[in-house]
């Protein structure tokens, strides 16, 4: 497999991880509305609910990017602008790793938090 190959292959990739993210904050903003509906009076909570909320839409902001990013590098492979491919796909890597772990620790403690206040 060439070079342009595997970066094509690691786009694929990565693009069903966004997707796979998008589904999943999805799953957490349903969560929230739950622990909300069952915590309408509790004010400490109530912020705690905004601040994932808010954690939530800029984790979709990102996976949005991402996908921007990785389409743009699309279109630039399948037109020969190759010049900058490998340095990007690699800065990108780097990006999808770290958002990534993040979104497992953010998964970690949301989870912590719905099932304490569920």
């Amino acid at each position: 497999m060439d070079q342009i190959e595997f970066q094509h292959a690691s786009h694929r990739g990565w693009i069903k991880e966004l997707d796979y993210f998008q589904d999943e904050v999805k799953i957490f903003q349903n969560e929230l509305v739950k622990v909300w509906q069952q915590n309408i009076q509790s004010y400490s909570i109530q912020e705690h609910i905004q601040e994932y909320r808010s954690i939530l839409m800029k984790k979709l902001i990102h996976i949005d990017d991402y996908r921007h990013r990785i389409l743009d590098l699309e279109r630039k492979m399948a037109v020969g602008e190759l010049d900058t491919i490998a340095s990007t796909h690699a800065e990108l890597a780097s990006l999808m790793q770290a958002f990534k772990e993040e979104f497992e620790t953010l998964k970690t403690t949301f989870h912590r938090f719905v099932v304490k206040h569920d």
